[in-house]
């Protein structure tokens, strides 16, 4: 009988998802940009790929997302 397999998962980027159910205010965005920098600076690795921010407001409003990307000016 063999034994549990393990894998191992290599994290190459961070994504930031942010879920609101109320109609879209643009510091939402603001805020989202926040917590991607935030992400970017304390969590990231130089290896890793830039943080994706995704928005998306849910029931009660049409379907809206956006999506921000924080690319290092200093690679």
């Amino acid at each position: 009988m063999a034994g549990p397999q393990t894998s191992l998962v290599r994290l190459t980027g961070y994504v930031v998802v942010e879920l609101k159910a109320g109609k879209f205010r643009p510091e939402h965005l603001g805020r989202l940009n926040f917590y991607v920098a935030a992400v970017n600076d304390m969590l990231r690795l130089p290896r890793q790929a830039p943080t994706v921010g995704i928005w998306c407001a849910g029931p009660g409003t049409s379907a809206l997302c956006a999506t921000l990307s924080m690319v290092p000016l200093n690679p």
